[in-house]
């Protein structure tokens, strides 16, 4: 007997799809205003961050230290998601610091809500990433700058 594949599947396979294409731009749900210092240097590069209710797509980021990235999150999910990464964020040269929290350890990310972190990371190492509101439930990961 085969069962058809439910909405939320679908729906899940096509974030899969949009999380694995690392240099493209997806179509914004909704796009806070966070504009990048100027940087000169090499191309920036794209990492995209999607989150749904309870988990990060993907749930693992990689980056090569003194690369200049854009990290692009989106929030799919229904609740506020928090990008919560201290250690992480105290070892990279943030361009747009007001996207972060005061005490600069995570990002908000409201439901449908859509922000980019211009970054360099310089420390290589692994770091810490979850959700601070969620990671009871599972919504963690990692982050490795080599």
């Amino acid at each position: 007997m085969r069962r058809a594949l439910t909405p939320v599947v679908l729906g899940l396979t096509a974030l899969l799809a949009v999380a694995g294409a690392s240099h493209s731009d997806p179509k914004p749900l909704s796009h806070s205003d966070s504009k990048p210092v100027s940087h000169s240097g090499p191309k920036l590069v794209t990492v995209n961050l999607i989150m749904v209710d309870y988990k990060f797509i993907p749930d693992h980021l990689r980056f090569h230290h003194d690369v200049h990235y854009r990290l692009h999150m989106e929030n799919h999910g229904t609740e506020t998601h928090e990008v919560t990464a201290p250690v992480f964020f105290a070892t990279a040269q943030i361009d747009n610091p007001a996207i972060l929290n005061r005490e600069r350890t995570e990002i908000v990310v409201q439901p449908g809500e859509i922000k980019d972190l211009y970054l360099t990371p310089h420390k290589p190492g692994t770091y810490d990433l979850r959700c601070s509101d969620h990671d009871w439930n599972g919504m963690v990961g990692g982050i490795t700058v080599e």
